[in-house]
């Protein structure tokens, strides 16, 4: 799409999306004749000088922002949480929220919390950080442009017409440079927004509304809904915008990449891909609430594989859950998650079945949970959770997922009979 055909097809539409397009073409317009303006009026040779000043704040720029996440991160290397949040002058206020939260938040990893901290530095802070510094250094380097011009004799320099149209090109691309990088951010914010819509949508809004699908976890859901619409009312003609895609063309993908990336762990992780798998996985999430459990069609199932498979394959997620699971099993182990109001038998299963998570690694995450799965299934096709009396369960499992299974069985297949009194249950591989 041409940028002329563009402005015309915004200008029809005349929606909030459109006019943001429109707003994006007006910013790159008026920089690039302001810089055109200027470049005539300089000439070829300080049109030159003031250019190489512009690279020069858009490298240092450059430099300043990648270096701010990268700092904050490897300022956390080699710490724990508890040393962290002790030179924070903050133990107290977390000591306050009592033993079961302190617990869960003593127990997460350094690297997820590094991981959770690059999030806004490198998807907010950075490039705040990278168009602060550049409006600033290139300020200062108009100082250093004019010292360079007289020092060298150039504003005495008479220009002619050819001098003055090749200044007149050359503050053209100093116009088109400093617009792409004023619009480097926004380019990055939609980047993120269109991610997150291709990850929970399924098409344009009204195809998802008047297509639902024939059981709960083929129907969307209202976040992708919502996602849709707001994508489609308010991002669409954005993320479709030629300038935008000008801008990514000619450096803005490189400099976005660098910076939402970040290295945790000796991994260098793009923070722009956590956003949408989260977002999806929430989606996913939702979706598989409102499934009747006892009564799981292979579609179901298939979903909540898919999910599990999801949450295994990515390292944050996996990292995240595993943190939680083994946090949350320490905390139950160690009683500083009170389980006093359970049902005695209940509570005796709970703490029992959560020893299995107090060494759960993320490596762990997509069998293990894998494994549960399985064992969920087996139990709702079994009736068990429609309050039925089942004599002996029967698994059939890798040999690999033997032992974890038969601990989890061993402690949680409990069985009650129609009164609700426990009677207990066979397991057998």
């Amino acid at each position: 799409m041409n940028i002329i055909s563009h402005i015309t097809e915004m200008l029809a539409k005349g929606t909030a999306s459109a006019n943001v397009a429109l707003g994006i073409v007006g910013i790159f317009a008026v920089l690039v004749l302001f810089g055109a303006l200027k470049g005539f009026s300089r000439g070829i040779t300080r049109q030159t000088v003031r250019l190489i000043t512009i690279i020069i704040s858009v490298l240092i720029a450059y430099i300043s922002a990648t270096s701010v996440t990268a700092g904050v991160v490897g300022f956390l290397d080699g710490k724990t949480i508890q040393q962290v949040v002790e030179q924070s002058g903050y133990a107290d206020a977390l000591a306050s929220m009592g033993e079961a939260v302190t617990s869960v938040v003593y127990g997460l990893s350094m690297e997820t919390v590094q991981h959770i901290i690059a999030l806004p530095f490198a998807l907010v802070v950075a490039p705040i950080v990278f168009l602060l510094a550049f409006i600033i250094v290139s300020a200062l380097m108009l100082i250093v442009h004019a010292l360079i011009s007289g020092a060298l004799g150039f504003s005495k320099t008479k220009n002619n017409v050819a001098t003055r149209i090749c200044g007149f090109l050359m503050g053209a691309v100093q116009g088109a440079l400093v617009a792409g990088i004023m619009l480097i951010p926004i380019s990055s914010v939609v980047g993120v927004c269109a991610d997150v819509s291709s990850a929970v949508s399924r098409g344009e809004p009204s195809v998802m509304l008047s297509n639902g699908g024939q059981n709960a976890s083929d129907e969307p859901s209202e976040l992708e809904i919502t996602v849709a619409i707001f994508y489609d009312e308010y991002l669409a003609d954005v993320a479709d915008s030629p300038i935008l895609g000008m801008v990514n063309m000619f450096g803005g993908d490189f400099v976005n990449e660098k910076l939402a990336s970040v290295e945790i762990s000796g991994e260098r992780r793009d923070m722009r891909k956590t956003i949408p798998t989260l977002v999806g996985m929430a989606s996913d999430v939702i979706k598989l609430t409102e499934l009747d459990v006892m009564n799981l069609t292979d579609d179901n199932k298939a979903s909540i594989e898919s999910l599990v498979a999801k949450v295994g394959n990515d390292r944050f997620t996996a990292l995240l859950v595993s943190d939680v699971f083994r946090s949350a099993a320490v905390a139950v182990d160690s009683g500083a998650l009170d389980l006093g109001e359970l049902d005695p038998t209940l509570r005796t299963v709970v703490v029992s079945a959560v020893e299995v998570f107090t060494d759960f690694k993320p490596e762990d995450v997509k069998t293990d949970l894998g494994s549960l799965c399985e064992l969920f299934f087996i139990v709702s096709d079994s009736g068990l959770l429609s309050g039925r009396e089942i004599d002996v369960i029967e698994l059939i499992a890798a040999p690999e997922d033997e032992n974890l299974i038969l601990e989890i069985l061993n402690t949680v297949a409990v069985v009650y009979n129609d009164d609700g009194d426990l009677v207990g249950g066979n397991v057998r591989l």
